[in-house]
């Protein structure tokens, strides 16, 4: 599949140049991505992540509507 993350590590600069609060959330059922590579990312980005486990995989989003607005809502607070 592809990997959007591969060459996640070269971009390191961008995370100490600036310091965003970044809420990312996953599914570690989807086929259409990798749940390691958000893992990565989150830890590279000092990023909050959430994992959601549901049958839906990458349909997740439209599946947990609620659930996931409820950390959303939560985070930006």
């Amino acid at each position: 599949g592809y990997d959007a993350f591969r060459d996640l590590e070269r971009f390191g600069w961008a995370r100490r140049a600036t310091r965003p609060r970044m809420l990312l959330i996953y599914m570690p059922d989807d086929h259409v991505t990798s749940a390691e590579n958000f893992r990565r990312f989150a830890r590279l980005a000092d990023a909050q992540a959430v994992e959601f486990e549901s049958p839906c995989g990458h349909l997740e989003p439209v599946c947990e509507t609620a659930a996931i607005g409820s950390h959303v809502r939560r985070f930006l607070e």
